[in-house]
């Protein structure tokens, strides 16, 4: 059911899920979510789910975000955990 939801109401469900939970549901259903979901997250909510959230997962998600969305999320982390992520980044989404 959450897997065919819109990025909009994804991100709605996500901000209003509890933290525990938040990242619960992030973790289930993993790449079943619409990277875009995360460009509609609150700054400091996408920060808490990103914290935890393993370099490659970041990586996958954006991959699958259009540039400015893109630049956006790894511009909200440390320089230490942008690194890791651009590392991971494909060739394609690097250039």
């Amino acid at each position: 059911l959450c897997s065919d939801m819109a990025a909009t109401d994804m991100a709605e469900l996500l901000t209003k899920l509890d933290p525990e939970n938040r990242g619960l549901l992030v973790d289930v259903l993993g790449d079943l979510i619409d990277p875009e979901a995360f460009s509609y997250i609150d700054q400091d909510i996408r920060y808490d789910l990103f914290v935890t959230m393993p370099s490659a997962r970041i990586a996958a998600i954006v991959n699958g975000l259009e540039s400015d969305d893109a630049i956006s999320l790894i511009n909200d982390l440390d320089e230490d955990r942008q690194g890791e992520i651009l590392r991971n980044l494909s060739r394609k989404v690097r250039a």
